[in-house]
């Protein structure tokens, strides 16, 4: 049962599911199940080495200069421009959603600064072996928690809860950059679509246009042609004003030739 309650307290369950977890392995391997005394004991031990396990290891592990840099979160930030001096934990507990490239710009100035305490926490968190459900357990604590009260606990205690902290942040912001880029690259998609289909409709509308063109040409050809032989064929007309009439007749004509070869040339 030690085993089992060790492998489960990992995943950070209340003691009141791990009992339940506990009492359904016994079953399932149809073991007599102890009183509640006994399970609750042994929980609650196990809970308190695991704890104990943990504040052991940062205790060898953590360096000094990165118990320095995980203290600088409970200070306020040095910020002249601003009147409200905020806490830098606080400050890294809620980021942006917007796409907006200010709101970004300052997304990526808190994952540096993520990114910096991650880098000097590799190692530890490698030995400290946390599942992902309990460093989630831990940053919830301090995501929850007043300043006061993160800086209250004691030494060990503080920097397993802040190691957490960043370590969940860190991954969550990376997430939400990439989210953003997603949504950006899509909008850009969107646009790039929308200018393409109105630059199509309007290129079909002026080519449509241009046909239609060509089309009355061509008929006013067939036209020009009746009309010519309209007027050589008038016999109330000398030749004279057979041919003026036919010279005037073809000057229109070689003008509005002229405006069709403009508009195929166009296509």
């Amino acid at each position: 049962m030690i085993k089992e309650i060790s492998s489960i307290i990992r995943s950070q369950l209340r003691a009141k599911l791990i009992l339940i977890r506990i009492t359904e392995i016994l079953m399932s391997r149809k073991i007599e199940i102890p009183n509640y005394t006994i399970l609750a004991n042994l929980i609650i031990d196990e809970i308190k080495n695991h704890k104990q396990e943990l504040v052991m290891i940062i205790e060898n592990r953590l360096t000094p200069e990165t118990r320095k840099m995980l203290d600088a979160l409970l200070e306020k930030e040095d910020n002249q421009s601003s009147k409200i001096q905020r806490y830098r934990l606080t400050l890294l507990k809620k980021f942006h959603q917007s796409t907006r490239p200010k709101k970004i710009k300052a997304n990526i100035d808190d994952l540096k600064t993520l990114k910096e305490l991650f880098q000097s926490l590799e190692g530890l968190l490698k030995a400290l072996n946390l599942t992902h459900e309990g460093i989630k357990y831990y940053a919830h604590s301090v995501i929850k928690s007043e300043i006061f009260q993160v800086s209250r606990r004691a030494d060990e205690d503080r920097y397993l809860h802040l190691i957490a902290f960043v370590t969940h942040q860190y991954f969550k912001l990376q997430d939400l950059l990439i989210d953003t880029f997603l949504i950006a690259v899509q909008n850009s998609i969107n646009i790039s679509t929308r200018e393409h289909k109105e630059l199509y409709y309007e290129k079909r509308k002026e080519k449509n246009k241009s046909i239609k063109r060509v089309v009355d040409y061509l008929d006013k050809n067939v036209v020009v042609i009746s009309t010519i032989r309209k007027i050589v064929n008038e016999p109330n007309l000398s030749d004279a004003e057979k041919i003026k009439g036919v010279q005037a007749l073809l000057v229109e004509y070689e003008r509005q030739h002229s405006e069709i070869k403009e508009n195929i040339s166009q296509f």
